[in-house]
């Protein structure tokens, strides 16, 4: 059996991987080629290549160094960034599809949907706060500025209301009625939301999984 070239080839193996282990010590730092790469993109000269990847060597001993000392333990600024990188990384979530924007939109249509406006000429016993009242307001922005209620009228409708600025003759020269735009008028906001969400979803979740595999006492 031990003449066998399959176990020549295991026996060949654990001894070079026993005589690297001695040669290089577990804490021996290692620039790789990945990492020496996206150290010194875009740069050219050959010194400079050198300092940027030195830099990299001493920030990670002085890190090493600092862990082995205990500084990264008890420190609050250490332990947010931590915790900052990890739920980075625990939020990771590929971009949409315009598929899944779509539905995204179908799905929560109140986030995105344009409200209804108005248009205006308002004739008061007492001057408005604002000043005149110039373009197209919301319902809320009409009740919160100038306690009239627009809701009931429709374009070319008339009203006199009593407000906290006396009698108030108002006209509606113009409504717009609310909409859900298309996602391509919206593209930027519902891919945002989206991101918002699932981002929050996938962290909830990673964080559930560390909270049931871990005994808290």
């Amino acid at each position: 059996m031990s003449g066998h070239p399959l176990v020549h080839f295991f026996l060949a193996g654990a001894v070079l991987f026993a005589v690297d282990a001695w040669l290089r010590p577990p804490d021996a730092v290692v620039v790789t080629a990945e990492r020496r790469a996206s150290l010194t993109a875009g740069v050219d000269d050959p010194a400079e290549v050198d300092a940027a990847v030195q830099r990299w060597i001493d920030e990670e001993l002085l890190v090493r160094e600092a862990k082995r000392l205990g500084l990264d333990r008890g420190d609050p600024v250490v332990r947010r960034r931590l915790v900052q990188k990890l739920r980075f990384l625990q939020e990771r979530v590929d971009p949409p599809s315009t598929a899944a924007l779509e539905a995204w939109l179908a799905e929560h249509p109140e986030r995105f949907r344009v409200p209804a406006r108005w248009a205006l000429e308002v004739q008061a016993e007492r001057a408005l706060p604002h000043g005149r009242v110039d373009g197209a307001l919301t319902a809320i922005s009409w009740r919160s500025r100038y306690g009239i209620d627009v809701e009931h009228l429709a374009a070319g409708d008339q009203s006199v209301q009593d407000t906290v600025y006396g009698s108030v003759t108002i006209s509606v020269t113009d409504h717009t009625a609310a909409r859900l735009p298309a996602l391509d008028e919206i593209h930027a906001f519902v891919e945002a939301d989206y991101l918002d969400a699932h981002r929050e979803r996938a962290s909830q979740e990673a964080l559930a999984e560390l909270r049931a595999s871990t005994e808290i006492r």
